[in-house]
């Protein structure tokens, strides 16, 4: 249209600034406002509030609010626009002052604040404000859905499913998330039972949900329902779905089958990767893990701070010392990745189960972090198992400090050996915070049985709240424990 020479007016601007907002074109959004000012559109309210929404789109939004504040007359747009960014932004103070001012809201004013307070786990803000709304729609539900599903709160979120006078599919799989996300998949699936009976047809969301749960029960045979079922419904296998495909396999035991869909996805990108990675390390092939994890990078898919954690745990199943420790020095040299305290975990525990409790002290002494508990349990578990009563006595002090009330079956049954056989006291802490008596470690298993899944737990902590892992366990075809 320029090289026609001709003159772009205040009905072309808005389309040219909405397409730059579709694809986050930031440079070419930039020269099209040079190109308003220039033909001095710029106080056309029109343009102003599709700049103020594409600025507000692309996070900048000093540049936004300068528009704002500027406009003679702001309408209802430029107003959610605003708010808008500063939600994305996570600045909800701000979005909230511009809120407060507003004369006129509709309701995307309204959804757009309580999802920004959901998404930030401020359940309360966003059920005062749903509950001042004058007129709610079905995203004004789903929005505060979504808030209960990141608190974790099962039990209200369930109860707005049930009162939601209309649920679209994102109702549905607001609910599914919320089970599969706190652990109850048992619900998660007779959740799907409803929907299904309903006619709803789920879309990749309701599967990756769904796949979820089936492999946090490692009930395998309503895993390979689902997947029939996705292909029945021919929904597609992609990137997203795959991953979930592959995770649910290499958790209800059936590695081979999650590193068939691994090796069929087209597109693979650094999370599948991860999860198939992840998912032969936890079945113990740590040369699979190290064969993929180079593989990875000759796909030319950089691996990520998870990536380690996976191969290093890999290592560490197998003993691999040597490799283990090349890993965790390559990671700032080779790969730009700062090694997390769970790095220095995988290698500690693997020094200690090896024996060598002094090169694991000494690591432990070059962490730039505080080592946390999980590093000092692996420390301890060398200990008890090289009955090394010397280095036992120094971390069973640090644990102490560190977690006066642990009730991990490692520490406290460690650490009670040594003060009966007189080994050590803790200088008092020992008898002041676990008391001589019969240690009970919490253990949580999941029976699949003729497709019907329970939970079984033994006396102790409740399932959610046990520190230890939790193993799948298959009475249909026989028994087979698989370590979470």
């Amino acid at each position: 249209m320029l090289h026609c020479g001709l003159n772009p007016n205040n009905f072309t601007y808005p389309f040219v600034i909405k397409a730059c907002t579709g694809s986050s074109l930031i440079r070419n959004g930039i020269v099209v406002h040079t190109h308003v000012v220039k033909s001095g559109l710029e106080s056309d309210s029109y343009i102003q509030s599709s700049l103020i929404h594409f600025y507000a789109s692309v996070r900048d939004l000093l540049g936004a609010r300068q528009l704002f504040d500027m406009c003679s007359e702001t309408d209802l747009v430029s107003w959610n626009s605003m708010i808008d960014g500063y939600v994305k932004s996570g600045e909800m103070e701000l979005a909230q002052s511009v809120f407060d001012r507003m004369v006129v809201r509709d309701t995307i004013s309204w959804n757009t604040m309580i999802n920004g307070y959901g998404i930030l786990g401020r359940i309360e803000d966003a059920k005062k404000l749903f509950d001042k709304m004058p007129e709610r729609n079905v995203r004004s539900w789903n929005s505060l859905l979504a808030g209960y599903d990141k608190c974790g709160d099962v039990e209200n979120a369930f109860d707005m499913f049930s009162k939601m006078p209309y649920r679209d599919i994102v109702s549905w799989n607001a609910m599914l998330a919320c089970y599969a996300h706190s652990g109850k998949s048992n619900e998660a699936l007779a959740l799907f039972d409803e929907m299904k009976a309903l006619g709803i047809k789920p879309t990749e969301a309701t599967m990756v949900s769904l796949l979820s749960a089936c492999g946090h029960l490692g009930a395998l045979d309503q895993g390979l329902n689902l997947h029939s079922y996705i292909i029945e419904c021919e929904l597609d296998i992609n990137s997203i779905v795959g991953t979930a495909l592959v995770d649910m396999y290499a958790k209800c035991g059936s590695i081979s089958r999650a590193s068939e869909i691994f090796h069929s996805l087209e597109s693979k990108d650094v999370l599948a990767w991860n999860t198939i990675i992840t998912g032969m390390a936890m079945h113990g092939n740590a040369r699979a893990t190290t064969q993929l994890f180079h593989l990875m990078q000759k796909e030319g898919v950089a691996p990520n701070d998870i990536t380690f954690v996976a191969v290093l745990g890999a290592c560490r199943h197998v003993g691999l010392i040597e490799e283990g420790r090349r890993l965790l020095a390559c990671m700032r040299s080779t790969y730009g990745i700062v090694p997390k305290v769970e790095h220095y975990g995988c290698v500690i525990d693997l020094l200690a189960r090896a024996g060598r409790l002094e090169e694991a002290m000494e690591l432990v002494g070059t962490m730039p972090m505080e080592p946390n508990a999980t590093a000092w349990g692996a420390l301890l578990g060398g200990c008890r198992i090289y009955a090394n009563a010397e280095v036992g006595e120094n971390v069973g002090k640090r644990l102490i400090n560190l977690q006066p009330h642990h009730s991990g079956r490692g520490v406290q049954e460690f650490l009670f050996e040594l003060a009966k056989a007189g080994i050590c006291n803790l200088n008092g802490k020992f008898n002041s915070h676990l008391q001589i008596k019969e240690v009970h470690a919490p253990l949580f298993s999941a029976c699949v049985l003729d497709l019907e899944v329970f939970s079984l737990q033994t006396k102790g902590q409740r399932p959610e709240s046990s520190p230890t892992a939790i193993f799948s366990v298959s009475l249909t075809f026989g028994c087979s424990n698989t370590d979470r």
